[in-house]
């Protein structure tokens, strides 16, 4: 679910400036470029994590959630996750409107976030000032937040905080998205006009 790449088909549409096309839709293009993420994200993600967590918890004894509330809660939030992880792709796929490719831009918020969610190691293991930091940021809520309800690291009595987080910053970046895209719109420019 990682926000790590560009649409491609929407990438070579504004390089070729066939996005014209989508112009001339009765459609929103935001929401058209969300459920294109949302796609893109959906189907590998449950083609790939539902055999390989049945061989993880069956096979190598991976424990399962803390508890039911937690498995509830951790559902939840892997919802609000894969929307988060949504908006961000939007916002890299809005970033190829200015750039001739939107590589440097998915290439840079790869490594980011990376880094931030907690992929590469635990947030819980950074310093106190360094991980109270990280927290805030909505990387977290890709991958740290969400693991940690399962495992029961965040009670279930605090996972409304962890939900609240991811809806503040999916809200917030839908917003940054659509401000970039209606801008990017206005400033394109298609051969022939």
């Amino acid at each position: 679910m990682f926000p790590w790449n560009v649409d491609a088909d929407v990438r070579d549409q504004v390089r070729t400036g066939s996005v014209a096309y989508e112009l001339a839709r009765p459609i929103d293009l935001y929401s058209l470029w969300f459920a294109r993420a949302l796609a893109m994200r959906t189907a590998p993600t449950l083609l790939r994590c539902v055999p390989l967590l049945a061989a993880a918890l069956l096979l190598f004894g991976m424990p399962g959630p803390a508890s039911a509330a937690s498995f509830a809660w951790f559902s939840a939030s892997m919802l609000l996750a894969l929307l988060l992880a949504c908006a961000l792709t939007v916002i890299l796929t809005a970033s190829a409107l200015w750039t001739i490719s939107g590589d440097g831009a998915s290439r840079l918020l790869a490594a980011v976030a990376l880094s931030l969610s907690g992929n590469i190691a635990p947030l819980a293991l950074l310093p106190d000032w360094l991980g109270r930091a990280v927290v805030l940021l909505p990387f977290s809520g890709i991958v740290d937040l969400p693991f940690r309800l399962y495992s029961g690291n965040i009670a279930p009595e605090g996972a409304w905080l962890v939900l609240l987080h991811q809806s503040v910053w999916t809200v917030v970046l839908v917003a940054l998205g659509r401000s970039m895209v209606n801008r990017g719109m206005r400033r394109l420019t298609v051969m022939g006009g």
